[in-house]
């Protein structure tokens, strides 16, 4: 998604709104396919600081991912912030390039998104997950699985407080 910067670029302290409706493709992160079910709503503010193009608002977007927990295919609300920064002679690890008078947001959305995506992606806070033993979705079923979850270690230990019971 290019962007025309030739206007704010020759002025320091001139800026350039930006509200636009993108969409991004689907694509793989840590092994979790990641999609979106609708475009992204991009409200941006571009500011020409002498040094760089800076660039800093707020993205919106619907994503479409597994549960970590019940694998269930759900659609999650998300925001992010940007707060990237451009020039024509980027030496720095963290400024992008501007090109022809022309910038990627593209790749700044794409940055801001994977830092703030979440370590795990959970459908809801009480999400009870799968069933390790038969793997049976435990939201919409229970299990009939007899589960000791008895440390070996202290196997020993739990008899004599059973034979103490009786």
């Amino acid at each position: 998604m290019l962007v025309d910067v030739s206007d704010i670029k020759k002025k320091r302290g001139s800026s350039k709104n930006i509200q636009r409706s993108v969409m991004l493709e689907a694509f793989d992160y840590k092994g979790k396919k990641i999609s979106f079910d609708k475009n992204l709503n991009l409200n941006l503010t571009l500011l020409n600081t002498g040094e760089y193009i800076h660039a800093e608002g707020k993205v919106n977007a619907v994503l479409e991912v597994n549960c970590d927990r019940c694998l269930k295919h759900f659609k999650m609300p998300f925001s992010f912030d940007i707060d990237e920064n451009f020039s024509e002679s980027p030496n720095e690890n963290d400024v992008l390039p501007i090109k022809n008078d022309k910038i990627d947001l593209k790749r700044a959305i794409m940055n801001s998104l994977l830092l703030n995506l979440p370590i795990k992606f959970i459908c809801n806070e009480a999400c009870r997950g799968l069933c390790p033993y038969c793997g049976k979705n435990l939201n919409e079923e229970e299990c009939k699985c007899d589960v000791d979850d008895t440390d070996p270690r202290f196997a020993a230990l739990k008899k004599l407080f059973n034979d103490k019971d009786e």
